[in-house]
């Protein structure tokens, strides 16, 4: 099995979060493979719907959520694996990666009990 294929088995059908589609193209590369995969894939941006326009496009034949304007809680606790675009600052993703440890090391107190 080559790496590719180890990749593909190991995401397919998993829910993955890209923080930051950006304009540059690296948000909209790594959602296109996560999506050719068959991952499960949400975009969340602070930028707009009109702000993200030429990057959304080049998307469009892929079924992608997207929650454009905010981040929203609730998309750090439920997906497998989220992806920082390296454009949004490390502070921006402080309120949210708190939120998903302390939720992470409540959930294994939970199932050691």
């Amino acid at each position: 099995m080559t790496p590719f294929q180890r990749f593909k088995k190991e995401y397919f059908g998993k829910h993955v979060l890209i923080m930051g589609l950006g304009l540059q193209g690296r948000g909209v590369q790594d959602a296109e493979v996560f999506a050719s995969i068959g991952a499960k894939v949400t975009v969340t941006d602070l930028k707009n719907e009109n702000q993200l326009a030429s990057s959304l496009e080049k998307l469009r034949s892929y079924n992608i959520r997207y929650v454009l304007g905010k981040h929203e809680e609730e998309d750090f606790r439920r997906h497998d694996l989220v992806l920082r675009n390296a454009d949004v600052p490390i502070e921006m993703t402080r309120p949210f990666t708190d939120t998903l440890l302390c939720w992470i090391n409540s959930s294994a107190r939970r199932r050691e009990q």
